[in-house]
């Protein structure tokens, strides 16, 4: 429930609260997109504000503080990913900001971690793969005391490839897929991250969407690796969850781009998945500047100089219908 005046002094109550409210923020956004999680977002990082302003009430528990911190600090990354999908990358990088001043006082680098990997996806959404990478050497090497976990790695590492993928650097890009690999793969518990719901969420087929991406941005640079990253898109695609829709949606759009553009060569498969991840987009609403983006890119990609016969005709009115259903 949502303080409605802030509170004269917080306890447990509170944090778990903030706890709540930070996995229903991320469900939100994986399921139907930053749009819709963001009816409840600014609530609840008001909330949060509150929350961390008043004192702590005595507790039995330890560490009241420093678990204040860490759920308010999960709060405003949430908020902020679903900003940055709705296409509001300056107030994504103020809450990403507080979260990371915020988390300072947790003392939890896994969480800290998190938060530079989730903004380093917006630096490589929005063409800063440089930034993207200090991010993300910042996490990596600043785990000093080895606290990180083999999915905290691979998601970090993984997202290391895609930069280097960016700027095409084809060497980097394939060792950092081979660390990610390591430690996706080798992991000495396939439930490493149970205390750490923030990166629950981070399995096998996310893992293969953020490693065919690295590879996906290798071949826009005219390297060889088109059939490798259709593989494990194609994966991805077959392993992702039903509540993170959007993530479908996304490697069908990255699919489509691999299967119709120069060197190509599964044509009718790229109308395929077209059609699917457009009906996937009407059947759950989907409020993301990320996906429309996407079918944009593969409205263009269907030049009717290139693209002729009923099958090109019919997958761009499927474009044009999805777009007025669910907005510019």
């Amino acid at each position: 429930m949502l303080l409605t005046e802030p509170p004269t002094s917080v306890g447990w109550a509170e944090v778990e609260g903030l706890r709540g409210a930070a996995m229903r923020l991320k469900r939100a956004d994986m399921r139907n997109g930053g749009g819709y999680a963001l009816r409840q977002a600014d609530a609840q990082v008001k909330q949060a504000k509150m929350v961390l302003e008043a004192p702590c009430r005595p507790s039995s528990k330890p560490n009241l503080f420093g678990e204040r911190a860490a759920a308010a600090a999960w709060v405003f990354n949430n908020a902020a990913f679903a900003r940055h999908d709705v296409g509001e990358h300056l107030e994504a990088y103020r809450l990403w900001w507080l979260a990371i001043e915020t988390v300072k006082s947790a003392n939890n680098w896994p969480l800290a971690a998190r938060i530079f990997g989730q903004q380093s996806r917006q630096h490589l959404a929005i063409g800063q793969p440089d930034k993207a990478l200090a991010d993300l050497s910042h996490a990596i090497e600043g785990d000093r005391r080895k606290e990180l976990s083999g999915t905290d790695l691979a998601m970090l590492h993984a997202l290391r490839a895609r930069a280097y993928g960016k700027l095409g650097d084809e060497q980097a890009t394939l060792t950092e897929i081979g660390e990610a690999d390591k430690f996706m793969y080798s992991k000495s518990s396939p439930d490493d991250a149970a205390d750490r719901p923030w990166i629950s969420h981070y399995d096998v087929a996310h893992h293969q969407g953020d490693t065919g991406a690295a590879l996906r941005a290798l071949v826009g640079h005219g390297y060889r690796h088109r059939s490798a990253a259709i593989g494990l898109y194609e994966q991805a695609l077959t392993g992702t969850a039903d509540a993170n829709e959007r993530s479908g949606i996304l490697v069908c759009g990255s699919l489509v781009w691999l299967h119709l553009t120069d060197g190509g060569v599964e044509i009718e498969r790229g109308y395929t998945l077209g059609h699917d991840m457009l009906s996937r987009v009407e059947r759950n609403g989907m409020m993301s500047r990320r996906v429309v983006d996407r079918i944009t890119r593969m409205h263009n990609i269907l030049d009717p100089a290139r693209f002729r016969g009923p099958e090109a005709d019919d997958l761009r009115e499927h474009i044009v219908s999805t777009l007025s259903l669910i907005g510019p």
